[in-house]
């Protein structure tokens, strides 16, 4: 389980999407209220538009379907809010924004939960997950169409999504799994190293077609790689990790054209 399935454990339960987006389907979300112009915005006063946009982040949230949990920790340090997902640029490619309301205790008590606690930040995190293999982005600035993306609506349940530095990112390292995946079934490559664990039984070739679904994935990023070639480094749920080295995509694709090498190995989670 990557740290998303863990905090949407926590904040949501199988199925709570489903019934937040049978009552709020895009685009027109928003609580029952009328849909607003760039000109209408903008002509609000300060206090309307306080209670406007307030309104809206509320529409966009999805409902705390358990009670809250400190996990691991004694006291409750913050609390997760996740936004519905939407789409992005890349076609198969969907996004789910996580709010995080940070808490603190405001005197001091005889034990670690007994001092009451008050709100005074916010962070926020993004998570991606493939719905398919992302196309080439659509840059369609004007509507931004790709935004009320069904196939990112209909998501719902602990789902396993994954961290990146951007969609760009996201939607070329997917792109880069699935290729050297295809390539390895398809006999043109070997793994070009495999570091996994002693009681790994199966052959390296067997670990990459079985774990590089790339519904699995937990998090991506960039990793060196020689001059014309890129390379993404991709741990998967399982804790299994690919290095995926191929050529730089074009200005009109997402995915390399060659895959050369793929390297196998596994994460070391220290508690």
């Amino acid at each position: 389980m990557n740290d998303y399935s863990r905090v949407m454990r926590r904040a949501l339960g199988n199925g709570a999407l489903a019934s937040v987006f049978a009552l709020t389907l895009a685009p027109s979300s928003t609580g029952g209220q009328p849909l607003r112009t760039t000109h209408d915005m903008t002509a609000l006063s300060p206090a309307t538009a306080d209670r406007v946009v307030r309104r809206d982040l509320l529409s966009i949230l999805t409902p705390i379907a358990h009670p809250l949990s400190t996990g691991m920790r004694r006291r409750m340090d913050d609390v997760e809010l996740a936004v519905r997902p939407y789409g992005t640029r890349f076609p198969g490619l969907c996004r789910m924004d996580m709010l995080e309301v940070k808490y603190a205790p405001v005197e001091a008590g005889p034990g670690i939960r007994d001092p009451r606690l008050q709100p005074y930040g916010l962070e926020s995190r993004v998570w991606y997950r493939a719905v398919s293999v992302p196309r080439a982005p659509v840059n369609d600035y004007r509507a931004e169409a790709y935004i009320w993306s069904p196939e990112c609506d209909s998501l719902a349940g602990d789902l396993s999504w994954f961290s990146a530095k951007d969609e760009d990112e996201a939607a070329t390292s997917v792109n880069f799994l699935k290729a050297a995946t295809d390539a390895v079934r398809a006999g043109k490559i070997e793994p070009a190293s495999c570091d996994l664990p002693r009681i790994e039984r199966r052959t390296c070739r067997e670990v990459v077609l079985a774990e590089g679904d790339i519904g699995r994935i937990s998090t991506v990023e960039r990793c060196a790689a020689e001059a014309g070639l890129a390379c993404y480094r991709i741990v998967m749920c399982g804790l299994t990790s690919f290095e995926v080295t191929g050529s730089i995509p074009g200005d009109d694709t997402v995915g390399p054209t060659e895959v050369k090498t793929i390297k196998v190995g596994y994460e070391i989670v220290v508690t």
